[in-house]
């Protein structure tokens, strides 16, 4: 009965560490439909996180997500995750009077810069957006998209009164300039495949907003900005594309952010940034766009505040100078031990080495003075004198060369040899 119960609980166990080991974080990510940025982008960041053991991203698209639906699924608690544009107005998900802290909606990243593309039939000639828009129909994507409201601020700051044109409302799919459509609006990345499609029809151009030579001396969407405080000036390239432009084009950006709810839990948001930081240059090799992604942003731009899991991740504990090279430090410092027993035992020899030096010297002196009694000639007093002073001059040149130690014994030599030099000199006055 007891190995019974003793198989069950083992195998309770064993299912439970299984399930554990399996038990990923759901959460529920708001992108747009296929063939925008949003979705492109979505599909890859999906992909990569989807990678990690703990984290698990169930990506929703269709075409009537967008910004404000998305931050507004974010709000409802509908979704954990979304990408939007980082000018979607905090004040829209604020309880009552709330501060912008209190919003449930949270920034992750920055991903990529929106460009703002004006796209028209190159049959209509226009010399300023006034003139291009009056009279047509602008397509700007679904009601309400982030899209329709940049434009709009951007027509109202011009000063052009919204009956000059009539903004047309419909698919990402259906917004190109067609028989339905003489101007498509389009907010995205670089590459946005609907508007690089509509330009390799070479039937259509990017509108420039002004003078591209002006930029930085005061160009008409600086003024822009001066007042829409979340966009930036942006110039388009020359031959960005396979059709163009042939000139480069003044134009406006606003970045598009990973969003997501204050609740989610800050280290899996820690896990987010950091996948997306190191594996920055493979997401770049499959689409450039996401070459902006970088710790370094400016937070000042942002709209909503950075999540506790990004601030985390980008006030991390960098490892100090002996921290990252401690291996290295240990190793020297094995080393400069090993060396200084060394060095230690080599001036202790050195030391030794003098000592046995000095002995020899007074060896010498000793046997000169065990022969004076038998020494009973100038000449042998003379060669004796000689010998000493030989020996003393030997000394000195010694200590000079550092081979003897300038010490007591030292001094003790001197003595000895200056004082058997008197009795010699003493004796050969008697003789």
């Amino acid at each position: 009965m007891k190995n019974k119960i003793f198989f069950l609980v083992g195998v309770f166990l064993i299912i439970l560490a299984l399930a554990g080991c399996n038990n990923k974080k759901e959460y529920k990510f708001a992108t747009t439909s296929k063939g925008t940025s949003y979705n492109e982008v979505g599909g890859l960041v999906t992909e990569l996180i989807n990678k990690n053991d703990n984290i698990h991203f169930t990506m929703l698209e269709g075409s009537e997500l967008g910004s404000f639906v998305n931050c507004k699924k974010i709000y409802r608690n509908e979704v954990d995750f979304a990408i939007a544009q980082n000018d979607t107005k905090v004040s829209g998900f604020l309880d009552g009077e709330g501060s912008v802290v209190d919003s449930k909606i949270r920034t992750v990243i920055p991903l990529y810069p929106e460009i703002l593309f004006v796209v028209y039939a190159d049959t209509i000639v226009a010399n300023d957006i006034k003139e291009l828009v009056t009279g047509r129909r602008i397509g700007v994507g679904p009601f309400n998209s982030g899209t329709h409201r940049f434009f709009e601020a951007y027509l109202k700051h011009c000063g052009i009164d919204s009956t000059a044109f009539k903004f047309v409302h419909s698919s990402w799919a259906e917004n190109v300039v067609s028989d339905k459509i003489d101007i498509s609006v389009n907010v995205g990345g670089y590459n946005a495949s609907a508007v690089v499609d509509m330009l390799n029809t070479k039937k259509c151009k990017i509108f420039s907003l002004g003078d591209y030579r002006l930029y930085g001396k005061g160009s008409p969407v600086e003024g822009f900005c001066m007042n829409y405080t979340t966009a930036r000036p942006f110039i388009i390239p020359m031959q960005t594309y396979s059709y163009g432009p042939k000139e480069p084009v003044l134009t406006l950006a606003v970045d598009a952010v990973l969003l997501c709810n204050k609740d989610v839990d800050a280290n899996d948001v820690y896990t987010i940034v950091d996948e997306l930081m190191k594996n920055s240059k493979i997401l770049v090799d499959k689409n450039p766009l996401l070459s902006s992604i970088n710790s370094k942003f400016d937070q000042g731009t942002l709209n909503f505040p950075l999540h506790e899991g990004t601030i985390r991740y980008l006030e991390r504990d960098e490892p100090s100078f002996i921290e990252k090279h401690i291996d290295i430090i240990g190793f020297l410092t094995t080393i400069l031990m090993a060396g200084s027993g060394v060095l230690l035992a080599f001036f202790r020899k050195m030391k030794a080495a003098k000592k046995d030096r000095i002995d020899e010297y007074y060896e010498k002196v000793l046997t000169i003075e065990k022969t004076m009694s038998e020494i009973n000639s100038s000449d042998e007093i003379k060669a004796s004198l000689d010998k000493l002073h030989l020996i003393k001059q030997d000394a000195f040149k010694a200590l000079i060369e550092e081979k003897l130690l300038a010490n007591e014994s030292f001094n003790i030599f001197l003595g000895l040899t200056d004082t058997i030099i008197i009795r010699l000199e003493k004796k050969k006055e008697e003789l």
